[in-house]
């Protein structure tokens, strides 16, 4: 059967939730918080919400030194917080060790974050810097898309 391509229901629903980001910066994360869609509002923002970026990674290893602020800590800590949480879901997935590994490495920042228990918070606010417009605090809403174990 060549060249009909089917979608599947995890894709179709992504793409239809996709289509609904206008007024807003929207992204979406698979469980190694890699950015698996987004819209041009939240590229705008920061480079974190490319799609193919790690919001881990660059939380805690790509992410300018001078741009970081004491306001960022709680950020920091909902994403490690985030992470630990996707691990915890998904124990028998072999990938996260080598995740938390790097991290933990590389960032004290990372390791600090990741030994302390945080409560995630799905709503609330938190500061960013934006090359475009500087500091930021933004509102957010963490949803889960039905159906899908990421």
């Amino acid at each position: 059967m060549g060249g009909v391509h089917q979608e599947t229901p995890s894709r179709l629903s992504r793409l239809q939730l996709r289509a609904t980001w206008q007024e807003v910066p929207a992204f979406l994360l698979d469980r190694y918080l890699t950015v698996i869609a987004s819209n041009d509002l939240a590229r705008a923002l920061s480079p974190a919400f490319a799609e193919g970026a790690n919001l881990a990674r660059f939380t805690f290893l790509e992410s300018p030194p001078g741009r970081r602020t004491a306001r960022c800590e709680p950020l920091e800590f909902q994403v490690a917080a985030m992470l630990r949480e996707s691990v915890d879901h998904h124990l028998d997935d072999g990938h996260f060790p080598a995740i938390v590994g790097e991290l933990s490495a590389l960032s004290r920042t990372f390791a600090t974050a990741w030994a302390t228990p945080v409560h995630i918070e799905h709503t609330g606010e938190v500061e960013l810097y934006s090359d475009a417009v500087g500091p930021l605090t933004m509102t957010y809403t963490e949803l889960r898309i039905p159906d899908e174990d990421e």
